[in-house]
């Protein structure tokens, strides 16, 4: 086995198996030495495998990893879909929504924070684009939990 140079193999979900190509380039994070390395996409399999109801497909690729990477370790790869330059941006966890499950935010309004409609775009899996509603510097009111939304609806802290 040649050590300087290691495949990483990992499922992709169908509704993103479209998005990738053969050498386009990603990000491999290898947890347990917390460690990120490039990767380039080398296979891209054509059948399928079922889990759970979902279907995935194997894709490789290739990494020269930093001398503490062993086989066998678990990874997670990152590959640019689309990206938004110099874009407003919020933390996934800065948005609520509503009954309509339509996003959010609250601002400060007065003595309390009014809830503020906001348009999203592209998302890495943890930040989001927010496209309409919120102005680059205007500052987010949020809880950092779903129990502290709850207790703070519960008490009319969310405002109407």
């Amino acid at each position: 086995m040649d050590y300087d140079r290691l495949e990483v193999s990992v499922n992709v979900d169908e509704y993103d198996i479209d998005s990738l190509a053969l050498g386009k380039e990603g990000t491999v994070y290898v947890n347990a030495v917390d460690a990120a390395v490039p990767g380039q996409v080398t296979e891209i399999g054509r059948e399928a495998v079922n889990q759970g109801g979902v279907s995935f497909y194997p894709v490789k690729f290739a990494i020269e990893p930093p001398a503490n990477v062993r086989s066998g370790m678990s990874v997670e790869v990152q590959v640019l879909n689309r990206q938004a330059l110099d874009a407003v941006s919020l933390p996934l966890t800065a948005i609520s929504y509503d009954e309509y499950n339509k996003p959010y935010v609250l601002l400060a309004d007065g003595e309390g924070y009014r809830q503020q409609e906001i348009t999203l775009g592209v998302s890495d899996g943890r930040n989001v684009e927010v496209l309409t509603g919120l102005a680059d510097g205007e500052t987010v009111y949020y809880l950092s939990n779903d129990l502290a939304r709850f207790f703070a609806m519960r008490m009319g802290m969310m405002g109407q």
